[in-house]
Order: structure tokens, then C-alpha cells, then sequence
């Protein structure tokens, strides 16, 4: 099963793939459709997957994966040839916490940006180095509150969109 899909500058594509039981990656294709590179897999190491739902990629082509399911409800950063650079986040209901980190987006300065469906229903702000700017919306059904968001986009100006 796919989830989630970037391109880096060169239009090759990112898919991040959840296939079956044992199968979490993320797949590389170049702008022809080409199959180029494979990179994670399934595990509890820092560097592998239980469940990635949503990536994004920044100015950089930094590829950013988010990951939720035991024990992984992280962030999780890769150069643009898969070699795992970095994790943050941790299960739970503070700053940088997450239940179910999903849709990822970035801005023209690089921050990412993380939508947590479930108990925490937010998105929350990372600069380029993982560390934790801000919490956006609260649980509610009201303007303003977020019952269920899945996914965040950031435009040119900086408006921030979040599918909810």
C-alpha cells in the first residue's frame, strides 16, 4: 500500500511504500518512471519503519518520513540517497510527542511541519535540525481546533493548509 509522495529537484519521485507485513520502505523513481533506489525497511532500529504514512523533502532534497507503531512515533530524516541522518519525536502528548504523526509538509525555510491524528490532533513545527518551534490548533471541532488532521501543505508565503 502507498502513502506518501515527494519529488526532490530533479523530479525523480519518492513513494513511501507499507506493502505488507514485513515490507516498509521508501522507493525511488526517476522522472521516467524508472525504479532507482530502496532504501529502510521494517524494524525497530532508528533507521527503519513500523508504519511511515506521510514524507516530505526540503530545499535540500532531505527526504522526511514520518513513522508511527510500536516502538517508532518519530520523525525520521534521510539525505536525498537514503542514508538515515536523523530521528525525533517520542509516543506521547508534549512538544515533539506524537500519537500518530501522518502528513508532513515543509516551508521556503526548510521548517517541517507534522499533523498528529488521534488524541493529539495538531501540527506541530521543526526546524531543519528536528527541534520542536510549535504546536498548531487543538482538539475540537470548533475553527481554530482540529478533530482529525492527515495531512499539511505550506505555500510560497507561508500559508499553512491542513487536511482535517
Amino acid at each position: 500500500m502507498l502513502f506518501g509522495v515527494a519529488f526532490d529537484s530533479d523530479n525523480n519521485v519518492y513513494v513511501s511504500d507499507k506493502s505488507g507485513f514485513s515490507t516498509r520502505m521508501i522507493q525511488q523513481f526517476s522522472p521516467d518512471g524508472k525504479f532507482v533506489n530502496r532504501f529502510s525497511d521494517f524494524g525497530n532500529d532508528p533507521q527503519y519503519f513500523t508504519g511511515p504514512p506521510g514524507m516530505a523533502m526540503d530545499t535540500n532534497d532531505n527526504i522526511f518520513v514520518a513513522d508511527f507503531g510500536n516502538p517508532n512515533y518519530a520523525i525520521k530524516g534521510f539525505d536525498k540517497n537514503g542514508t538515515f541522518v536523523r530521528t525525533f519525536g517520542s509516543l506521547g502528548f508534549g512538544p515533539g510527542q506524537f500519537i500518530n504523526p501522518g502528513g508532513l509538509g515543509t516551508d521556503a525555510q526548510d521548517n517541517l511541519y507534522a499533523t498528529d491524528f488521534g488524541e493529539n490532533n495538531n501540527v506541530q513545527k521543526f526546524d531543519s535540525n528536528g527541534n520542536f518551534l510549535m504546536t498548531i490548533g487543538t482538539p475540537g471541532t470548533v475553527n481554530g481546533q482540529l478533530s482529525n488532521p492527515t495531512d499539511v501543505a505550506v505555500d510560497s508565503t507561508g500559508n499553512i493548509y491542513v487536511a482535517d
